[in-house]
């Protein structure tokens, strides 16, 4: 089964960068051929004091159904973005152990869409499984020094 792709602008509460408050959501009017003029796509600005950080606070709870979550996203900066995925159920206790993290690359200048299979989640937390019936908060956020730019978040959705 296959979620409609939706769209940032009006997906599950998405709120970003906790770090300085560097999120909107804008129409793209710049020159770069990856994003489409006009399109709509949860901006976050980054910077010495803006983390690149997306919260998804209310994701579809039960996700046993689909495969895996798909993000359509932009680096419109000039350097490599490290970033993390986090997935936390509903009984999650805070404890690092208590979480799935996931790092993964997105090449300076891309646009792509990243698929991250959710059969994986079930291997976290360390000491219990991930009740993937019960998924709380999907978080994605930069691991590494803030350098300056743009990163776009256009959609989101489970496939």
């Amino acid at each position: 089964m296959r979620q409609a792709p939706r769209p940032v602008s009006h997906c599950w509460h998405c709120t970003s960068g906790p770090v300085g408050g560097g999120g909107s959501v804008a129409r793209y009017g710049g020159s770069w051929e990856a994003l489409r003029q006009g399109e709509r796509a949860l901006r976050i600005r980054l910077g010495a004091n803006r983390a690149l950080a997306l919260q998804v606070t209310e994701p579809n709870p039960d996700c046993r159904r689909y495969r895996e979550l798909a993000v359509d996203m932009t680096n419109a900066g000039d350097a490599q973005r490290q970033l993390v995925r986090r997935v936390l159920d509903q009984a999650h206790v805070w404890s690092h152990e208590d979480r799935f993290n996931r790092t993964f690359v997105v090449p300076a200048r891309t646009r792509r869409t990243a698929r991250f299979p959710l059969d994986v989640n079930g291997a976290a937390p360390a000491d219990r499984p991930m009740d993937l019936s019960r998924i709380a908060i999907v978080m994605i956020f930069g691991h590494g020094p803030a350098v300056p730019g743009e990163f776009y978040v256009s959609r989101l959705w489970l496939e």
